[in-house]
Formats: C-alpha cells, sequence, structure tokens
C-alpha cells in the first residue's frame, strides 16, 4: 500500500426513505478541507494522469458509478516509491480516497452512465481569488503505466 494513501470505505445508513453516507468527519480524520467541487464522468472517460505538489485531493466516490482508480507513488523519498495502487470505488464500493501530494493520480467511469465524483481538496484552486499558479503537473497515462481495458 503507497505510503499516506488512505482508502476509506464509507457505509451506506438505509432505511424505507433512501439512504445517507457521511462522507467527512472532522473527528475521524486529519484533513482540512478548503473547497468543494462535483465532476460528472460519460462512460469510459478516464481523467489524469496529474499530481498536485502542495495539494491532497480527498476524492468522495458513492455513485452514481464505479471508478477505477490508480495512484503511482512519485516521492523519491518515500518508502513506496515507484508502488502502484490500482483498485475500484463508487456505487458498488462507496469510499473516500485521499491522495498524497506529489502522486501521480487519475480514475476512469467503469459504468454504462453518468458517474459523479465528489472533490474537497485542502487547497484552493489557483489560490485566493484565483491569483496563484495552478498546482498541477499533467502526464499522459501511457507514459506512466499500462493501463489495462478491464471493466468490473
Amino acid at each position: 500500500m503507497i505510503k499516506d494513501l488512505i482508502i476509506q470505505k464509507l457505509t451506506p445508513h438505509v432505511d424505507h426513505r433512501g439512504y445517507l453516507i457521511e462522507t467527512f468527519r472532522k473527528d475521524k480524520i486529519d484533513f482540512d478541507p478548503t473547497m468543494m467541487y462535483v465532476s460528472y464522468s460519460k462512460p469510459n472517460v478516464r481523467r489524469g494522469a496529474h499530481l498536485h505538489h502542495y495539494q491532497q485531493d480527498y476524492f468522495i466516490f458513492i455513485g452514481p458509478a464505479n471508478f477505477r482508480v490508480v495512484v503511482i507513488d512519485n516521492r523519491k523519498e518515500s518508502e513506496t516509491y515507484g508502488e502502484i495502487a490500482d483498485f475500484y470505488v463508487g456505487e458498488n464500493n462507496p469510499a473516500y480516497v485521499i491522495i498524497p501530494t506529489n502522486c501521480w493520480h487519475g480514475y476512469e467511469n467503469v459504468s454504462d452512465h453518468l458517474g459523479m465524483v465528489i472533490n474537497i481538496p485542502d487547497k484552493l484552486y489557483r489560490g485566493i481569488d484565483y491569483k496563484e499558479p495552478v498546482d498541477e503537473v499533467r502526464e499522459c497515462w501511457s507514459e506512466l503505466y499500462d493501463w489495462p481495458e478491464i471493466r468490473d
């Protein structure tokens, strides 16, 4: 397992009305979100690969749709440098995933319908009033990882 990568299963609390899922509790994890956004991905859309030098992403995968997530430890000083995590989360396996800084990461919607991902990162995109440089490095997946065409 990649050092500092957190994959936490989430439990739906179901009753006759539907269900509720707690996605963040300050008393359970030391994380300080600064903003939140929601993205939707069409089936078979792969996002990434990218990394952040200063920001940690806190992705919430609760559906709709299932996602394949890949994380590669790019931190030369890390005891898990070069390790790869490749796993599935989402509608059938609700979880949040915290990506450490300087780790390549991305995800793919592996369902046949539109998928939603929530992110509550610990840094503001482009800083206060969008006045700072973007903390993101992008790379083509083919340069980093042989992402086989596997579907769940």
